[in-house]
C-alpha cells in the first residue's frame, strides 16, 4: 500500500510535566512507527496562548508531527487523543501534491543552510599565532586612541573661526 504524508498537530494541557508530555508524544510516535510509518519531523512548539478558552484553559502546549504512513493509523491515533483528557485539541491533515512540493523545497533549503563538516586545518605554528595577537593588540590601541580624543563640534568651530580671521 502507498505511504502518504500526514501532518498532525495537537494541543496538550500546559500544566502537564515535561516528562509526561514526552511520554505521550513518544507513545504516538511509537504507534506510527509500529504500523510501518516513518516520522519525518517532530517539533515541540511549546506553550502558547490559545485563541479562545478550551476546557477553561487559556494556554496550551503545541506539538507538531509530520510523518508518512498508510491511512490505517489515523483512526487509532485520534482515538487515543479522544480518550486522553490532557489533549485539548488535535487535527490531522493529509498533504496534497502542492504541499508536498513546498515541504520538499523547505527541507532542501534547511539541508543547504546546515553547516557542512569541514576538514580540520593543520595547527598553525606558534609564531603565526603571536603575530596575529600583536596585530589585534595594535588595532585595539588605535581604536582606544580614537575613542580617547573625541573632537567636539565647538572646538572645530573655534578652529575654523580662528583660521578665517587670520
Amino acid at each position: 500500500m502507498e505511504l502518504r504524508t500526514y501532518e498532525t498537530i495537537f494541543v496538550l494541557d500546559p500544566q502537564m510535566d515535561q516528562s509526561k508530555i514526552d511520554d505521550f508524544v513518544n507513545k504516538i510516535v511509537g504507534m506510527i512507527t509500529d504500523s510501518n510509518g516513518e516520522i519525518i519531523k517532530k517539533d515541540y512548539w511549546g506553550k502558547r496562548r490559545l485563541a479562545y478558552e478550551i476546557k477553561r484553559k487559556q494556554y496550551g502546549f503545541y506539538v507538531y508531527l509530520l510523518y508518512r504512513s498508510d491511512g490505517k493509523i489515523i483512526e487509532p491515533i485520534e482515538r487515543e487523543f479522544k480518550l486522553n483528557d490532557h489533549v485539548l485539541r488535535y487535527l490531522t491533515v493529509r498533504l496534497n501534491k502542492a504541499a508536498l512540493r513546498q515541504l520538499e523545497r523547505e527541507l532542501r533549503k534547511q539541508r543547504a543552510s546546515e553547516p557542512q563538516p569541514q576538514p580540520k586545518e593543520k595547527a598553525k605554528p606558534a609564531a603565526d599565532a603571536k603575530v596575529a595577537e600583536k596585530k589585534e593588540e595594535a588595532e585595539e590601541k588605535k581604536e582606544e586612541k580614537v575613542e580617547q580624543e573625541p573632537v567636539s563640534s565647538e572646538k572645530q568651530e573655534k578652529e575654523t573661526e580662528s583660521a578665517e580671521q587670520s
